[in-house]
């Protein structure tokens, strides 16, 4: 949270706010999205201090820039949300079995670069930050029809309908 305190990301509410670890100060959220994978694999990221459950494709920063969930290897180092590094454990993949997933659009007035924030202690883009990150390295767009909803009509026209 922006106040520093700790909040589950599924207890997150449109207009809260998160400390943005790239401008050091608070962004408003302002969507949080929730969506439950049935088939796909999702992936759980042990690191020393904690771990995360996220997609195959979800992003993390490292030491070796940004690397995907599926390509994450144990001797990879995390960049925490106050930029220290924390040594990776493991990374094990979870059958979906109705798992949910979160996501957050941060301040629509956010530079592209500026959409990080810190989540289970580690520096996290936001999805439009994911969606760009996607789109450059030819993995094409992620957002679905309902998720592009969530925007504002000025942004649903550059995301798939």
């Amino acid at each position: 949270m922006a106040d520093m305190t700790q909040k589950r990301i599924d207890k997150l509410e449109v207009g809260d706010s998160v400390w943005n670890v790239k401008t050091n100060s608070p962004s408003k959220v302002e969507s949080v999205i929730r969506r439950s994978y049935v088939e796909e694999d999702l992936v759980r990221v042990n690191f020393i201090g904690g771990s995360t459950t996220v997609t195959r494709l979800h992003p993390f920063y490292t030491q070796r820039g940004p690397v995907l969930a599926i390509d994450l290897k144990n001797n990879d180092v995390l960049i925490s949300q106050d930029g220290n590094e924390l040594p990776m454990i493991s990374s094990e993949r979870l059958a979906a079995n109705g798992r949910h997933v979160y996501d957050l659009i941060l301040d629509f007035n956010l530079a592209m670069t500026n959409r990080i924030f810190g989540a289970d202690g580690l520096k996290m883009p936001d999805l439009f930050l994911i969606e760009t990150l996607h789109s450059k390295s030819g993995f094409g767009k992620i957002l679905t029809p309902s998720i592009s909803k969530a925007l504002p009509e000025e942004y649903q026209t550059s995301f798939p309908k």
